[in-house]
């Protein structure tokens, strides 16, 4: 409840992860021209909606972890969407294609559903913790993912970096808490390790972080990542593309 207090800005100074992937759904969301249709594949709980308010938006998820995701509107397979070829104007896929055990298919899935030139807003992790066990399969590189997008048809359009060196420094240290204090059932271990681990949430939960985040402009190379951003096209002719690389 304390932290939801916190004005936005400042948790999102903490939270660089979770914000840059916000920033950029709000930029695909000022994109979108008024009443296109726009799918959230693997929605999740459909956080993005309001962002798309003037759209109209289609959260899919296939449910497979033990989540109730209350805003879904349609439940189905990435690798088989239910949904007519060259229907959606845009894709929104946030952190979503390290969960599925073909990449490949799924992206193909969505360029069948994409009309031509419509846009895919996708992003995915190089750095992080496994998660959503067992459906953890992947981590992309800026250059598998490419790979990938141009072997299901589409052509990138702008594929950037989310943070660098510092911010995966950062965003790791976070950790550090949970790991030195894992949860205990003991009630007397909790009292009497609480100063010592609220003082090492502060340090490296919060202080900490934010002086690396702020450093991270001292990165141009962007090689050390939290993961990618890309933008990319469906192209007018796809089956030149597929069947080059067959």
């Amino acid at each position: 409840m304390l932290w939801e207090a916190l004005p936005q800005s400042l948790r999102d100074r903490a939270e660089v992860e979770p914000a840059s992937i916000r920033r950029f759904a709000e930029q695909a969301a000022r994109e979108a021209p008024t009443g296109s249709l726009v799918l959230d594949a693997g929605a999740g709980d459909a956080r993005y909606r309001f962002l798309f308010a003037h759209c109209r938006y289609v959260a899919l998820d296939s449910c497979r972890v033990n989540k109730h995701y209350a805003g879904i509107d349609v439940i189905g397979s990435l690798d088989q969407l239910p949904l007519l070829p060259g229907h959606v104007d845009a894709v929104l896929c946030t952190q979503v294609l390290e969960h599925v055990s073909d990449p490949v298919a799924v992206l193909g899935e969505i360029g069948r559903a994409l009309r031509p030139g419509g846009t895919l807003w996708l992003s995915v992790p190089l750095l992080n913790e496994e998660h959503e066990a067992p459906q953890d399969f992947f981590r992309y590189t800026r250059f598998g993912l490419s790979r990938i997008l141009e072997r299901t048809g589409f052509g990138i359009v702008a594929l950037e970096a989310r943070g660098g060196y510092f911010w995966q420094l950062g965003w790791q240290l976070r950790r550090l808490p949970s790991v030195l204090f894992p949860p205990t059932r003991s009630r007397l271990r909790r009292v009497l390790r609480w100063p010592a681990a609220f003082c090492c949430w502060c340090l490296f939960g919060l202080v900490v972080p934010w002086i690396l985040y702020a450093m991270d402009r001292l990165d141009s190379e962007k090689t050390a990542t939290l993961g990618y951003a890309c933008r990319a096209r469906k192209l007018e002719d796809r089956s030149v593309i597929l069947g080059g690389r067959a």
